[in-house]
């Protein structure tokens, strides 16, 4: 069921009422016998159970009559009698066997079809006795996409002998087309047009699913989450000399967005998870995203950072006026990254954790290296095709473009057969694969909300991609595995062991001048994110000073603020006039300069130059960061018009 979400959306976008179906093996009355199964969901209830069937399908690889019978409520089935016990044995004339297995498909349900194919007797006896469809094959488009069908069936080792005469006509067809083929059989159109219009199934994609933390019975999530929030707040502030009512107020402020959008478990999850790899003495990163603006996540030990120090607006990680799921990325050890995950497995039950799935594409490479061994295209044109292909981003741009490769193509019926079909693979997908870092956890079974598969470390895997799982309102925890961590920790290790020391590197402090030295000597190599040649550069160019110097090139060297590097540098060392069009952006952009480098200020001046809400704040820096043109048109004039009433000029403004 890949593909199911992306589908109904699809088809809701453009009109068309999507039906969600699939195809099965049933098991057969004989070992290593099978029949083919078509099912579709009537109603909701239907799709549920065609979720639970094809996770039971992938798991097993063949359904038994008893799981079918049992999640049969709200599904119509389609027999394929071209791949059917019935059909071997209305062939070999064994009757008795033939009577047992449509007596066992009664059982299976009355909403029973049988879908006609190209036994000409078999389905004149059918037709006479049983409720009949007209079945046809679709596997490509267009009747000349036979070709490269036939190709990726040879690619993925699916059964075909003849390249280029097997799976013909096997098109999309048009209605006349399948009148005229099933012209003796008014019934079965009549059957699957009464199929497509029976068939009504409404996902909803504006609930949430969040999963509930495992708490004594009379203990409230809200009620546990504020005691650890507090306490973790006596315990980072003790012996701190900062102002605690600023830290309370901020706290109170956040757990009441937290438990009006109901994320108290969420917090809990997250919380339970990092405490078991602190435990384990693992290395937990210090937090980086949109998580570090929230000073409760920082009181409970998941990050490291002070959003009141450090003035991170809290609204860009939770907005309740856009409400999104939360979004914290865990970075651990990789080493020890699935230990955590095996942990959280464990803790919710393995009918509730599943990592997620995610797919391989044919790019311009394996698609002309896969096609070329199916047509056996030998070593040397193979090379000369590929070197003139790499030059471009794709290979209908190569053909389009190169006239190397046209010479190649005129010259040789080979090279022009490889390529036209290769360009056809290109972007399909190839294989299935997991999702590098993400996690699902559900608070009821998975699926009740996306099929499953098997997956690693002894876990389902979910059918659905992360979008679409985000899409129904599920949570997705990522948890990445960084080597950096693991030197980090081999290193301290070390350290400890030969010095008989104790270094914490939580309490690293962060005006070490042997550092900021070692940095101005651009000594980076295996420094996370500050090894790349052009952070080197800029690195550089900086000649780093202090612990916000870090901070500044970290944010520079993205795309947007990547422009004003040089500006950046130049106002730096006073080789350029800083200049504001307002004095509130002064008192915003002076530590960066007069540039706008951090998304936090892009949130400020909205609210303390233009009025809005911080939380309007945000929807305008998620439009920036996304590059949502159409949001950024609405808000122009949203900004201005504030403006304006703030009694700004429109020239300013603007």
């Amino acid at each position: 069921m890949y593909g199911s979400i992306k589908f109904y959306k699809e088809c809701m976008k453009n009109d068309i009422k999507p039906l969600i179906g699939l195809s099965i093996r049933l098991e057969g009355l004989l070992p290593e016998t099978y029949n083919n199964f078509l099912l579709y969901a009537k109603k909701n209830k239907g799709y549920q159970n065609i979720i639970k069937i094809a996770s039971l399908s992938s798991i097993n690889g063949v359904v038994t009559v008893s799981e079918l019978t049992k999640y049969n409520s709200g599904i119509i089935f389609v027999l394929n009698t071209e791949l059917s016990e019935i059909n071997n044995y209305f062939n070999n004339n064994q009757i008795h066997e033939y009577e047992e297995v449509m007596s066992t498909l009664f059982t299976i349900s009355e909403d029973l079809y049988f879908g006609l194919g190209s036994n000409l007797e078999l389905n004149n006896l059918l037709y006479k006795k049983q409720k009949c469809v007209a079945l046809d094959y679709v596997h490509y488009m267009d009747e000349e996409d036979y070709k490269v069908s036939n190709i990726l069936k040879k690619i993925f080792n699916i059964g075909i002998d003849d390249l280029f005469s097997n799976n013909v006509g096997n098109h999309f067809k048009t209605n006349e087309e399948l009148v005229l083929k099933f012209k003796d059989y008014p019934n079965a159109i009549e059957n699957t047009n009464l199929i497509g219009n029976i068939c009504n199934v409404s996902i909803d994609f504006d609930k949430t699913h969040l999963p509930s933390f495992k708490l004594k019975q009379g203990v409230s999530s809200k009620e546990y989450l504020s005691a650890l929030v507090y306490k973790g707040l006596e315990k980072r502030l003790r012996g701190n000399k900062v102002d605690k009512n600023i830290y309370m107020e901020r706290l109170k402020y956040e757990l009441d967005v937290i438990d009006s959008m109901g994320y108290n478990d969420y917090f809990l999850i997250v919380w339970d998870f990092v405490k078991y790899a602190k435990s384990k003495n693992y290395l937990v990163g210090p937090g980086r995203g949109s998580a570090a603006a929230s000073l409760v996540s920082y009181c409970l030990g998941i990050t490291s950072v002070d959003s009141i120090k450090y003035d991170l607006v809290f609204e860009r990680f939770l907005n309740p006026e856009r409400i999104t799921l939360p979004d914290i990325d865990m970075d651990l050890p990789d080493d020890k990254r699935d230990d955590v995950i095996t942990y959280v497995r464990d803790f919710y039950g393995v009918d509730k954790v599943a990592s997620i799935c995610t797919f391989g594409t044919f790019l311009a490479k394996s698609a002309l290296r896969d096609t070329a061994r199916v047509l056996e295209v030998e070593g040397l044109l193979l090379k000369e095709i590929l070197k003139n292909v790499e030059k471009y981003d794709n290979i209908k741009d190569a053909i389009f473009n190169s006239t190397e490769l046209n010479n190649i193509m005129d010259k040789d019926e080979n090279a022009l057969e490889l390529l036209t079909i290769a360009s056809n693979i290109e972007g399909l997908h190839k294989h299935v694969s997991t999702h590098a870092a993400g996690i699902i956890i559900t608070s009821d079974d998975l699926t009740t909300h996306t099929p499953v598969q098997k997956g690693l470390l002894d876990m389902l895997q979910t059918q659905y991609e992360a979008k679409d799982l985000e899409d129904l309102g599920l949570l997705k925890i990522d948890f990445l595995g960084l080597r950096n961590l693991t030197s980090i920790n081999k290193i301290v290790n070390l350290i400890n062991r030969n010095e008989n020391t104790n270094i914490d590197i939580y309490k690293t402090p962060l005006d070490d001048p042997l550092t900021f030295e070692l940095l101005r000597r651009v000594e980076t190599t295996g420094l996370f994110q500050l090894e790349s040649p052009g952070m080197r550069s800029l690195i550089g160019q900086m000649q780093i000073e202090n612990f916000d110097d870090i901070v500044t090139v970290l944010a520079l060297f993205r795309p947007g603020p990547m422009e004003n590097i040089p500006s950046y540098i130049n106002r730096r060392f006073k080789k350029e006039t800083i200049t504001y069009a307002h004095k509130i952006l002064e008192d915003i952009l002076k530590s960066t300069n007069g540039i706008i480098i951090y998304q936090e200020q892009i949130i400020k001046v909205a609210n303390m130059f233009a009025g809005y809400s911080l939380g309007e704040a945000d929807v305008l820096r998620r439009a920036v960061s996304k590059k949502q043109e159409s949001v950024l048109e609405k808000e122009r004039a949203n900004f201005i018009s504030k403006s304006l009433s703030k009694g700004h000029s429109a020239e300013v403004s603007n």
